[in-house]
C-alpha cells in the first residue's frame, strides 16, 4: 500500500511539471525517505521460581523467526504451564511481532551557473554574455524534467527535459535565480548570479555656444563643451581636445582660427565614443581701406575720372566678397569704381558683421556691416573695428587739405562738379558719449552730481506688507531750478511676530546724476526701488529712475537716497512709482519764486 501511494504522488508531480513548465515555484530539495517493515522474533522462555510458591517464565533467549540456526520448534510452545517445582527448568517458545522504521536521505539534484563570454571592465560586462546553466540528477531511475528561474523578477524556463541551457543577459543590471526540477518531485537548491552588462558605447555631442555666420564660420568668441549620455552605466568622463590629444578638458573657449576638435566620451563600463569635427572662428572684421587715383588739376581738382579702389584683407577666414554702392544705387560686387561727373556718395560694406559696436552712442555704429560709418571720404577703418577721422589718403591728418575735392572736367571748361566729403552728423554730442571718448571736462561733469536735496519719508507696515510715501526737495545745478515732488512704493518684509505691523519716519540727503532738466526727475511717471528696516532706530534707502533718456547727458537720470530716523517692528524691500504734485522754481538772477503751472 505504501509503495503504491508513493508512486502515485511522484506521477502527479511529473504530470504537473509537464502541464505548467514555467511556474517558477521554487520547491527545494526533499530527499528523506522513511520505510516501515514487520519484524518477527522467536522468544525462548524458561520456567523459574521467583518467590515462595511463585513460578514464572523468564526470557532466556530470542532470535529471528527466519533463523535456521536454532531448532526452536523442538521446544514446548507457550501452552505449557509453569505452576510448581516440577515445572522449573521447563522451556517454551513464542513469537513476537513489531514494526521497524528506517529513514534514508538520498543525494540531491544539483545546478550550477557559469558566466560565459564576459569581458569585464570596471565591474561591467562589455560583451554580450550568457548564463550557462547545468543540472544533474544523481539518483538512478530519476531525471531532470525542467530548469527554470527568474531574471529581474521575470520568469524564464529552459526547454523541457534538458539538463543544461544558455540564458542571455540584458543590458543593465541582471539578477538571476534558477533551479532544476526533478522527477523525484523536488528541486535542486537555488542558484544565483548578479551581473551588470553595458555593451553599447555612449552617445556623444559637441555643444557650440557662439554666433554662427556664413560658410560655417563662427563670428564671435565661441565656447565648446563635450557632452555625452549613457542610459545604462552612466557617464564617467566627457572631454575634448584641440591639440591633437595632448590635452583633454571638458570645455574651452576658442579664439580666431580653425580647430580640429576631438571629442571623447567614456561611460562607467569604460566604453568609449569618439569623434572629430572642425570648428572655424573668425570674430575679427576684415580690414578695408580706400585709395583714389586720377589726374589732379589746379586747385586740387581732378581733371580725369577718379578711380576709387577698396583694398581688403582678412588673416583668418579670408575676404569672401567686397561690395560697393554709388549714391542711391544697388550694392554691386566690386572693389573698384570709376566716378563720372557729378557729386557722388560712395560706400563700401562688409558681408559679415563687426564683432563689436565701437560707439554705442553713435547710431551709425549699430550698423555692424557698414564701413567707416558709411562715410568713407571722411573716415577710414584700418582695424575693421574703430573708424578714424583722417579720411582717405590721410587728408584730414596731414594729407590733402580738408576742402580738396575730386572732380572731372565739365563740358566747355576746366571746372568740374566736385565730390565733397559730407559733414558727419553723428559725432558725439552728449556728455556721456564725450566722456567715453576721453574728454576730461565731460568726465568731471559726469562724475559730479547734477542734482541734490533732502527727502522725508513715512512708512506704515501691516504684517508683511509695507507702504511708503516720500516728499523730495531737489535743486538741479544745470538748470538752476528747485523742484518738489511726491513718490510712493510698496514693500514686502516681516514684522515683529508679537505685533501686527510697524511704522517709521526717516529723513536724509538725495544725490542724483544724469539730469539737465528738473522735468526729468519731477514730472510724469518714474520708477522707485526701496528698502527699509525699523527696530527703534530706522533706516531707509531708495533709488528712483526716470524711463526717459536725458538729451544732454545721454543717459537715464537717477537719484539715490539714504536716510535715518525712528520706527519700530518691521523690515522690507520692494518697489513702486511716483509723480510730481507741485514744484517751485528758483533762478538766481531774478530772485523770484513761482508756482509750477
Amino acid at each position: 500500500m505504501f509503495k503504491k501511494t508513493t508512486i502515485l504522488f511522484v506521477f502527479i508531480l511529473v504530470l504537473f511539471a509537464f502541464i505548467s513548465p514555467a511556474s517558477a515555484d521554487y520547491l527545494g530539495p526533499d530527499r528523506e525517505v522513511t520505510t516501515a517493515s514487520e519484524v518477527c522474533k522467536v522468544v525462548l522462555r524458561e520456567c523459574k521460581q521467583t518467590g515462595t510458591n511463585t513460578f514464572k517464565y523468564i526470557r532466556a533467549d530470542q532470535w529471528s523467526c527466519a533463523s535456521e540456526g536454532k531448532e526452536w520448534q523442538a521446544y514446548d510452545n507457550s501452552s505449557v504451564a509453569c505452576d510448581d517445582l516440577g515445572d522449573v527448568g521447563r522451556t517454551q517458545w513464542d513469537k513476537e511481532y513489531s514494526v521497524s522504521t528506517t529513514t534514508i536521505t538520498h543525494p540531491e539534484a544539483t545546478i550550477t551557473g557559469t558566466l560565459q563570454n564576459c569581458t569585464l571592465q570596471n565591474g561591467w560586462c562589455v560583451t554580450a554574455p550568457q548564463l550557462e546553466i547545468t543540472s544533474n540528477e544523481p539518483l538512478s531511475g530519476y531525471q531532470i524534467i525542467l530548469i527554470e528561474g527568474t531574471r529581474n523578477n521575470e520568469i524564464f524556463a529552459c526547454p523541457e527535459l534538458q539538463t543544461n541551457c544558455s540564458i542571455p543577459f540584458l543590458e543593465g543590471q541582471n539578477n538571476f535565480e534558477y533551479w532544476a526540477i526533478s522527477s523525484w518531485g523536488d528541486s535542486s537548491r537555488k542558484g544565483t548570479s548578479n551581473v551588470k552588462v553595458d555593451t553599447v558605447a555612449p552617445n556623444l555631442n559637441l555643444i557650440v555656444n557662439g554666433t554662427l555666420g556664413q560658410n560655417n564660420w563662427y563670428t564671435s568668441g565661441t565656447i565648446i563643451t563635450a557632452f555625452g549620455e549613457d542610459s545604462t552605466s552612466g557617464i564617467y568622463e566627457k572631454v575634448l581636445s584641440i591639440d591633437n590629444g595632448n590635452t583633454w578638458i571638458p570645455e574651452t573657449t576658442l579664439t580666431d582660427g580653425v580647430y580640429q576638435v576631438d571629442i571623447r566620451i567614456t561611460d562607467n563600463a569604460l566604453n568609449i565614443s569618439s569623434a572629430s569635427t572642425t570648428i572655424q572662428v573668425d570674430s575679427t572684421t576684415p580690414t578695408l581701406s580706400l585709395s583714389v587715383t586720377g589726374t589732379q588739376g589746379q586747385n586740387n581738382y581732378y581733371v580725369s575720372k577718379p578711380k576709387i579702389t577698396a583694398t581688403t584683407a582678412d588673416a583668418t577666414s579670408g575676404v569672401a566678397l567686397v561690395q560697393a554702392k554709388i549714391d542711391n544705387g544697388n550694392w554691386i560686387d566690386t572693389n573698384e569704381v570709376t566716378l563720372e561727373d557729378g557729386i557722388h556718395t560712395y560706400l563700401n560694406h562688409f558681408t559679415q558683421p563687426d564683432s563689436i559696436v565701437p560707439d554705442p552712442y553713435n547710431p551709425q555704429d549699430w550698423d555692424r556691416y557698414s564701413y567707416a560709418r558709411n562715410n568713407p571720404l571722411k573716415y577710414t577703418d584700418p582695424t575693421g573695428h574703430i573708424p578714424s577721422s583722417c579720411g582717405p589718403d590721410n587728408i584730414y591728418c596731414g594729407g590733402l587739405a580738408e576742402n580738396s575735392y575730386y572732380s572731372k572736367p565739365a563740358p566747355n571748361n576746366n571746372v568740374g562738379k566736385v565730390i565733397k566729403p559730407e559733414k558727419d552728423n553723428n559725432e558725439c554730442e552728449t556728455v556721456t558719449c564725450k566722456a567715453f571718448n576721453g574728454d576730461i571736462l565731460s568726465i568731471i561733469d559726469l562724475l559730479f552730481p547734477t542734482h541734490g536735496g533732502i527727502r522725508i519719508q513715512g512708512e506704515l507696515s501691516l504684517f508683511i506688507i509695507s507702504g511708503s510715501i516720500g516728499v523730495n526737495f531737489l535743486y538741479n545745478r544745470v538748470q538752476d531750478r528747485l523742484v518738489a515732488n511726491l513718490d510712493w512704493a510698496g514693500e514686502l518684509g516681516p514684522s515683529v511676530p508679537e505685533l501686527p505691523g510697524g511704522i517709521s519716519i526717516t529723513a536724509g540727503p538725495l544725490f542724483g546724476w544724469g539730469s539737465s532738466n528738473v522735468e526729468d526727475i519731477a514730472t510724469g511717471s518714474y520708477l522707485i526701488t526701496s528698502a527699509s528696516a525699523a527696530g527703534g532706530p530706522a533706516l531707509s534707502a531708495a533709488v528712483t529712475a526716470s524711463p526717459m533718456i536725458d538729451e544732454k547727458y545721454g543717459q537715464v537720470p537717477f537719484t539715490v537716497y539714504l536716510g535715518g530716523g525712528a520706527g519700530c517692528c518691521y523690515a522690507g524691500i520692494g518697489g513702486g512709482g511716483g509723480s510730481t504734485f507741485g514744484s517751485v522754481h528758483y533762478r538766481g538772477e531774478r530772485k523770484s519764486i513761482r508756482a509750477k503751472e
